[in-house]
């Protein structure tokens, strides 16, 4: 491997940078704290990126509580999660459809009641 790609630090981590290394990490990559959506152009609703809405991200989570909840604990210690409260808000309603023009009618029908 080239040794120019490798990024090193010249000195060692204080446990506070190696605990925040680690809880960037495990956020990154561990599979309990991910989930996967469709892809945007498959998907019409009314908001800006499904992924990041916390009513979704609540359901995923309590979920994965349920099925996992002692490494779920560890998992959220290890990345330095503290408790939130749960959103009330709704996503609202949610289209999938593999077909472009379906979306685009579904967008433009969602685009229309909000701005029309």
């Amino acid at each position: 491997m080239d040794p120019a790609h490798i990024r090193r630090v010249d000195r060692s981590f204080t446990e506070n940078e190696y605990a925040v290394l680690v809880a960037h990490f495990l956020r990154l990559v561990h599979p309990l704290n991910s989930f996967v959506i469709p892809k945007q152009d498959y998907v019409a609703y009314d908001g800006k990126n499904l992924g990041e809405e916390q009513e979704l991200i609540n359901i995923v989570q309590d979920y994965v509580k349920a099925g996992f909840p002692k490494e779920y604990a560890e998992l959220q210690t290890l990345m330095q999660i503290p408790e939130q409260e749960k959103v009330t808000d709704t996503v609202g309603k949610i289209h999938w459809a593999v077909s472009e023009y379906q979306i685009k009618k579904w967008r433009k029908t969602i685009f229309n009641l909000h701005y029309s």
